[in-house]
């Protein structure tokens, strides 16, 4: 079956994708062995063909890393305050 230009445009772009999220997270020592899996499979279903099917399944991937990406990604608001806290007056209460 010849690929769709769709497929053709598509592909090579959801295989990058896939492919720099992987290199994200290899470097994390608890996912480094599903990750390597994870590749193995992006390989395996890219040159396997471009089809509907196997789009579908780099794009179940990217999501799948994506999420593990996200998981890992430290907080914007982690190093918001510095320092102490800051010390409520005394003899006031919240509200008043």
């Amino acid at each position: 079956m010849d690929p769709s230009q769709s497929d053709v445009e598509t592909m090579p772009r959801l295989y990058r994708a896939v492919l720099d999220l992987i290199a994200e997270l290899e470097s994390v020592e608890e996912v480094r062995h599903d990750v390597a899996r994870m590749r193995a499979e992006a390989i395996r279903t890219y040159a396997a063909g471009w089809n509907a099917a196997h789009e579908a399944r780099l794009r179940g991937l990217h999501r799948h890393l994506q999420a593990a990406a996200s998981a890992r990604a430290p907080s914007p608001f982690a190093h918001a305050r510095s320092g102490p806290p800051v010390p409520r007056p005394r003899g006031l209460r919240p509200g008043s």
